[in-house]
């Protein structure tokens, strides 16, 4: 996932997603929070899921993700490990692969959403490529399922 120099690999494109997620950083509770009630609103069969989960940790917890995945996009060793732990880790909250897909067009939702203006279709792709490979690795993580 983690491109080799540090600007762009892999497709993706490391300084876009670094600066878009700084600009938007003073809006991260808004973002979480707008993601859920996408995610909850568009599908619902989900909510189980999140029962018995505290939802501001778990918004807090969505965000430290966001901001760990951005901020080491350029370290391999450190990020598919990373990643592939949180998959394994979602498989006991009963995740399964096709959730991923409802989480990225979710999260990508409120992004622009939050983003406002400065959402366009460069930073839409980037967050796109990213989240499908972060995603990957979560699913490696997480073993047929």
């Amino acid at each position: 996932m983690a491109p080799t120099n540090g600007q762009e690999g892999n497709g993706l494109k490391v300084e876009v997603l670094r600066e878009s997620l700084r600009a938007i950083s003073h809006k991260g509770d808004e973002l979480v929070a707008t993601f859920y009630d996408i995610l909850f609103t568009k599908y619902p069969q989900v909510r189980p899921m999140f029962d018995s989960t505290r939802m501001p940790e778990q918004r807090a917890k969505l965000l430290r993700s966001l901001v760990v995945i951005v901020r080491n996009l350029d370290k391999p060793g450190y990020l598919a490990p990373y990643l592939q732990g949180l998959g394994k880790m979602h498989v006991a909250y009963g995740a399964q692969a096709a959730h991923y897909d409802a989480v990225g067009e979710c999260l990508l939702q409120a992004m622009a959403k939050t983003a406002g203006p400065m959402w366009n279709d460069e930073l839409a792709q980037a967050w796109a490529d990213a989240y499908a490979a972060a995603a990957g690795l979560m699913k490696q993580g997480a073993g047929p399922n």
